[in-house]
């Protein structure tokens, strides 16, 4: 079975892209979420963090010089794919991950 050994860090971020839109026709992710992926490389792993928005704190705009900005509340998710890892793994903690931030409703607070 094919292993992800020779895999670079675009690779890897191309790789998370591909199963995203492979998950995404099944199960739609909020894109209030704003979803993103952070890969960092350490030799024989590859460290992934997914961050999004879980929800956001809005406040009406009546007058610009005392309103606030709206308050984005973000979540985090970190998982690691090791070199060694078959491409049918790696793409089981792909999907994991998206799964868990798919869960999580957007909220207003």
């Amino acid at each position: 079975m094919k292993t992800i050994e020779k895999f670079t860090k675009e690779m890897v971020e191309g790789f998370i892209l591909g199963n995203q839109a492979s998950y995404e026709r099944g199960d739609v992710i909020d894109p209030q979420k704003e979803l993103t992926f952070i890969v960092t490389d350490s030799g024989n792993k590859f460290h992934i963090k997914a961050i999004w928005i879980k929800g956001v704190t809005r406040y009406p705009l009546s007058n610009p010089m005392t309103d606030k900005d709206d308050v984005h509340h973000f979540n985090d998710y970190y998982f690691s794919i090791s070199r060694t890892d078959s491409i049918i793994k790696a793409s089981d903690e792909i999907h994991e991950a998206l799964d868990y931030v798919n869960l999580n409703q957007f909220l207003n607070y």
